[in-house]
């Protein structure tokens, strides 16, 4: 079990669908959305590794993810190569960034973006826009311009969505997980930290808990589970949908509803995520998380969320059986028995003043790629959870079993000596009383009295 955790042996797929803009020349015309096409999926085989492993004393286990995506150009639709048009995204989040300074201030940076472009799309590689990037003149520009912002282009000389990703075991973060006890699984500290500092409170949209995607809780009711997202900063809580069999194997279907994607509407609790800016149902704000940048989740083709999100643009077809993240799992001992993670990535795009590149824009979210990891539990592990839990039936079965054994056998051993004396005490019983009754029916004296005298 520990080899498996440490170094999953069944191979993981991550398939990306990246939006492809047909009509940035469009974006400044008010009858005229923005329209995308998915191109995909782009297949990547990723191997994942827990590297600086600590066994601790308080029964938590600290360590990193090694993740490596390798190209599986085989299942893929189409070669790296292939031409995308997507967002300018560079000059996008350093004008998110610098929106509030003065009119002075952002007609410098405005000047100095122009002089090599104004255009809010940018045509690229699907390689360059997921893992190898893409050399951006704006990079250098923000770097001297913005040295004194928390941007994480500081420590880029490149940019791409994945880009520095492959082959870190920093990116995720340490995590420290219980391995043990009732909260086995569990993600009890990030980066050694039980509460973040990403959202607007101390309370539960900050703390760190739920699963480390390997196990979730034993007894699992239909109700609700969650998970620790990295790379949203977040708890990810799944609902109860439907029970599924899943070859043979009873499990609860969990899917991301209202609990994950609520703006604070539905679930109060939410409100909290919401940061400066609350949008409207189904989309996630993860700005704080990711620098400041205007950034948004989503369920692919924005699935089950506010029309709001598809009647500003054009071209996405959101259907449940594609689109809808979920998780069955086997209740007893918590085991995933089958899973599919679904996110898209947005950029929430809206005119900012003084900014050329930007201003007339209108307000949309900018689909820029989904993507899904689909997980079943093998052959090979789904036949060992079937004979624990088989074996905990037969455990139970038994138990019934020898209970009602003891039991004859008691009745056996003092049952037959019991009902034995208590037989012969009951003949006893009725011989005596069968004796009152016989004597009742004699004189009870004789008075010596003489009949005849009273004749």
């Amino acid at each position: 079990m520990f080899s498996a955790w440490k170094e999953p042996p069944v191979p993981i797929y991550l398939e990306v669908y990246i939006f492809n803009w047909t009509n940035p020349e469009d974006i400044l015309k008010p009858n005229i959305k923005p329209h995308f096409e998915e191109i995909g999926p782009f297949v990547f085989q990723e191997k994942i590794k827990k590297v600086n492993i600590t066994w601790n004393q308080n029964n938590t286990i600290t360590y990193n993810n090694l993740r490596y995506w390798y190209f599986h150009e085989s299942k893929s639709c189409c070669s790296l190569s292939t031409k995308v048009t997507t967002l300018n995204a560079i000059p996008v989040f350093a004008a998110s960034r610098i929106q509030n300074w003065s009119v002075i201030l952002k007609k410098g940076f405005d000047i100095s973006i122009s002089a090599f472009s104004t255009k809010l799309a940018k045509v690229t590689t699907a390689d360059e826009m997921l893992f190898s990037g893409y050399d951006d003149v704006f990079i250098s520009i923000a770097h001297s311009l913005l040295k004194d912002a928390d941007l994480p282009i500081q420590n880029l000389h490149k940019f791409g969505w994945f880009y520095t990703r492959n082959g870190s075991f920093t990116f995720d973060g340490t995590f420290n997980m219980a391995y043990t006890g009732p909260n086995v699984g569990n993600v009890e500290e990030w980066n050694y930290q039980k509460y973040m500092s990403y959202y607007y409170t101390n309370g539960k949209c900050n703390k760190v808990r739920g699963s480390g995607g390997l196990f979730y809780p034993r007894n699992s009711q239909r109700d609700k589970i969650g998970a620790f997202l990295p790379d949203i900063c977040r708890y990810v809580p799944l609902d109860y949908e439907s029970d599924e069999t899943i070859d043979g194997t009873l499990g609860y279907k969990y899917t991301a509803g209202d609990s994950f994607f609520d703006n604070g509407t539905k679930v109060p609790e939410n409100k909290c995520y919401c940061g400066e800016y609350c949008a409207p149902y189904g989309a996630l704000n993860v700005s704080t998380c990711r620098y400041g940048t205007p950034s948004f989740v989503s369920n692919p083709h924005f699935y089950g969320a506010d029309p709001y999100y598809l009647d500003k643009i054009s071209g996405l077809n959101p259907n449940k059986t594609k689109h809808q993240m979920f998780m069955v799992v086997e209740p007893e001992t918590g085991v995933p028995l089958q899973g599919e993670a679904k996110l898209q990535m947005n950029v929430f795009i809206k005119p900012i003043q003084s900014i050329s590149m930007l201003e007339g824009v209108p307000t949309f979210f900018f689909p820029v790629m989904w993507f899904e990891q689909k997980v079943k539990i093998p052959a090979g592990p789904h036949f060992i959870l079937k004979i624990l839990l088989h074996t905990r039936l037969i455990i139970r079965c038994t138990g019934a079993v020898m209970i009602m054994i003891g039991i004859l056998l008691l009745y056996k051993l003092y049952g037959k000596k019991f009902f034995q004396g208590y037989k012969k005490k009951t003949r006893k019983a009725l011989k005596l009383s069968s004796s009152y009754v016989k004597d009742s029916e004699k004189p009870l004296m004789n008075l010596g009295i003489n009949t005849k005298s009273f004749e």
